[in-house]
């Protein structure tokens, strides 16, 4: 557990390339027909 704790960040903070990680996942997801509609991440936050 120690040695993997250093792999994680556990802020609360949202950075844009967190952001930027979502959509892509979110972009796979509906290529995949994981999902049937498309996702904008940013609307999951308030601004």
């Amino acid at each position: 557990m120690k040695e993997m704790y250093a792999y994680y960040d556990f802020s609360l903070d949202v950075s844009g390339e967190d952001r930027e990680g979502f959509q892509k996942t979110a972009d796979f997801m509906l290529e995949s027909e994981m999902i049937e509609e498309p996702l904008d991440v940013d609307a999951l936050f308030i601004q």
